[in-house]
This record gives C-alpha cells, structure tokens and sequence, in this order.
C-alpha cells in the first residue's frame, strides 16, 4: 500500500497555513459580518462555487499563496473564497482572473452564477 504524507508529516510543510493566515481569515469572516451555515444545511451557491474552486486549483497543483497572488488578492481573501464566505460582490471581481488561471470554460461555471446575487 502507497504512503500518503498527511498535512502534519514533516516533508509536506510546505502544504501548511500559518496559524496567523487562518486566524486573519477568521477575522475577516467575521468582520464581514459573513455567517457559516449549519452543518447540517445544503450547501449555498457561493460555498459550492468556493468548494468547486478549491478543487480545482488544487488539480492544477497551485498552492494557494500561488493563485491568490495571480489572481490578486491575499492568501486570506482566497481562504474565506474558497470557504464560500467571500460576498457575492468581492467574489465578482476576482471570477475573470479565476476562471482564466484555472481554465475553466464559463458555460462550467454558468450554473452558479445563476444562483449567486451580485448585491
């Protein structure tokens, strides 16, 4: 059977967020005023937009301080992204960019945005 580094194994730091990272996106979450919802509700547009987001990036292998700086914004902004707690109107500029540095035809993405209010 293969071996499979897990996020804690000294050889794949790399993969890791700084404690700072996540507790700065927290904050910012919450600054927003942005509410998770429970675990036990379907997922909204915007987080199954995030998730798909995520996803991908992760099968172009892109770290995450890579595509946040090519599509510009910070590590945590992509973070609260790819979490689905970005607003609807933040998330609105960064689509172009992201769509183009994961290369993904829009109509893949036209279901979402359908689904997500631009307020």
């Amino acid at each position: 059977m293969k071996k499979i580094n897990a996020s804690s194994d000294k050889k794949n730091r790399e993969n890791f967020l700084p404690a700072e990272t996540l507790w700065r996106a927290a904050q910012m979450i919450r600054q927003q005023g942005m509410e998770s919802s429970p675990i036990e509700a379907e997922p909204t547009p915007l987080e199954m937009l995030g998730m798909t987001i995520g996803i991908l990036r992760r099968r172009k292998h892109i770290s995450r301080s890579q595509f946040a700086q090519r599509i510009g914004c910070s590590v945590e902004e992509l973070l609260v992204l790819e979490a689905g707690l970005l607003p609807a109107r933040d998330l609105a500029k960064y689509l172009p960019l992201i769509i183009t540095e994961i290369e993904v035809p829009n109509k893949i993405l036209q279901p979402f945005f359908l689904n997500i209010k631009t307020a």
